[in-house]
C-alpha cells in the first residue's frame, strides 16, 4: 500500500501525541498499514502494553489527564492552563469518551492553538517534535526500538528549536 507524505506525518504526529517520541524507522515501517486510518492506529496503541505501562488504567480521570497533559506540553504553558486541560480530558473520560477519543481530542485541540497566547509555545514545540521525528525516522532511518530511547529524541525539543533545514534537524536530534 502506498503511502502519502501527509499520512506518513499523521502517524508520526499520533506517536509523538501519545508516547512524546519519535516512532523511529521500524515502527514507522510497521504502522504504514494505517496511513489514512490514525484513529484505528491511536485506538490499538492506547491498548498496547506500551503505552498502558506509562498510563496504566488504574489511573483516575483526572490522574490520567494531568500525566497525559504533562507530557503533551511539558513546560510550554503555565500550571493553570494545564491544569484546566487536565480536567477537561477527566470530564470527557467520565462522561464516557474512550482514552484514545480523548487524546486524539487532546492533540487535535493543541495543533490549533498554534499562534495563540495559552497554547501557542506549546502548539509549536509539539509540530517541532513532529518534525524532528519524522526526520530521525525517515531521513536519518533511527532503528531504536525502545520507547525511552524513542523519547529521548524528542526530550530537548522546544518551541524554539530550530527545525528549518536538515542541518537543524540533525542537530536536534543529536542534542
Amino acid at each position: 500500500m502506498a503511502i502519502t507524505a501527509t499520512q506518513r506525518t499523521d502517524i508520526v504526529k499520533v506517536v509523538v501525541g501519545l508516547f512524546n517520541a519519535a516512532p523511529g524507522a521500524i515502527y514507522l515501517n510497521n504502522f504504514t498499514p494505517y496511513a489514512g486510518n490514525t484513529a484505528g492506529l491511536t485506538n490499538d496503541l492506547v491498548a498496547d502494553p506500551a503505552f498502558t505501562s506509562i498510563y496504566p488504567s488504574f489511573l483516575t480521570s483526572l490522574e490520567f489527564g494531568t500525566k497525559f497533559v504533562d507530557a503533551l506540553v511539558g513546560n510550554a504553558a503555565a500550571a493553570a492552563d494545564k491544569q484546566w486541560a487536565a480536567e477537561w480530558i477527566a470530564g470527557e473520560l467520565n462522561a464516557g469518551k474512550t482514552r484514545a477519543e480523548v487524546v486524539t481530542l487532546a492533540v487535535t485541540e493543541l495543533q490549533g492553538a498554534a499562534g495563540t497566547a495559552k497554547w501557542g509555545a506549546a502548539a509549536t514545540q509539539f509540530a517541532n517534535k513532529v518534525a524532528v521525528a519524522e526526520y530521525y525516522s525517515v531521513n536519518m532511518l533511527g532503528s531504536a526500538t525502545d520507547v525511552g530511547l524513542l523519547q529521548g529524541v524528542v526530550a530537548n525539543v522546544t518551541a524554539t528549536t530550530d527545525v528549518s533545514t536538515p542541518a537543524a534537524l540533525e542537530a536536534a536530534v543529536s542534542a
